[in-house]
C-alpha cells in the first residue's frame, strides 16, 4: 500500500485556512475549512470524490469572522456535524493581536450545525456558547493556618481573581460509539486560558451545562 497522489481541494487566490477532514458512508471526503473569498471569513465544505473531483459548499454566509472549524461525521455516515469560531465584524483587517475591542479573539463564541451531505440542509444547534459559558465552580477557600504563639504580619487582603468566562475559541466537535456528540472549547476565565466540554442531548436539542477540565 502506497499514499495516492496528492489532490488539490481548493485553489482561490483570496487563501483557505485551517482544514479538517471527515468521511461519508460512500467514502467521500468532506474538508471544513474558512477563507476570505467573499471579503470576509467564513465556513466552506469541499467533498472529494474518489476520482478526485471536488465540490465546495459554503457553509456560513456572515459579515462576521467565521472560522477554525472542527468536523466530525455521524454513525449513520449521511449527517456532518460541524461547529466553529464566530467573531467580531473586520476580523483580521487591521490588527494581529490583542487590542481590547479590535483583538483577534475580541467578541468569539461557538456555533454548531449538522450538515446532510444528501440534501445540503443546514440545520443549526443553537445554546452552545450560552452552555459553554454556563459557570465553573469556584476554587475551594483554603483552611486557615493553625494558630500558633508567635504573631504573624497581616498579609494585604488579595481582590479575588474574576471568575467570568469571557472569550470562547477553538472548538473541537466529537461523536463517540454510542453516537452521543460533545465539543470541547478553550474557555478565557480571569487571566488564562482553561478547557470545557459540553454534551448535545438529542431528544430535548440541549446542550449540557460545560464541564471545566481539571488541570487544563
Amino acid at each position: 500500500d502506497k499514499w495516492s497522489d496528492e489532490i488539490q481541494v481548493t485553489k482561490d487566490p483570496a487563501g483557505d485556512w485551517e482544514p479538517r477532514l471527515a468521511f461519508d458512508k460512500n467514502d467521500g471526503a468532506w474538508i471544513a475549512f474558512d477563507s476570505a473569498r467573499s471579503g470576509v471569513y467564513n465556513v466552506y465544505l469541499a467533498k472529494v470524490a474518489l476520482d478526485g473531483k471536488t465540490e465546495i459548499k459554503q457553509l456560513t454566509k456572515s459579515p462576521r469572522y467565521q472560522g477554525r472549524a472542527s468536523i466530525a461525521a455521524a454513525p449513520d455516515g449521511k449527517t456532518l456535524l460541524v461547529a466553529w469560531e464566530n467573531g467580531r465584524l473586520n476580523w483580521g483587517g487591521d490588527t494581529r493581536g490583542v487590542a481590547g475591542s479590535t483583538g483577534l479573539n475580541f467578541s468569539k463564541h461557538i456555533q454548531a450545525a449538522k450538515f446532510d451531505t444528501a440534501t445540503g440542509n443546514i440545520t443549526e444547534m443553537p445554546g452552545l456558547s450560552i452552555a459553554l459559558r454556563s459557570a465553573s465552580k469556584p476554587t475551594p477557600k483554603p483552611q486557615p493556618a493553625a494558630k500558633t504563639k508567635a504573631k504573624k504580619a497581616k498579609k494585604p487582603k488579595r481582590k479575588p481573581q474574576s471568575r467570568k468566562i469571557g472569550v470562547l475559541n477553538m472548538p473541537r466537535i466529537m461523536i463517540n460509539s454510542q453516537g452521543q456528540i460533545w465539543v470541547s472549547v478553550r474557555r478565557y476565565i480571569g487571566t488564562s486560558w482553561k478547557m470545557a466540554l459540553t454534551r448535545y442531548n438529542a431528544k430535548t436539542a440541549l446542550w449540557s451545562a460545560a464541564a471545566p477540565v481539571a488541570k487544563s
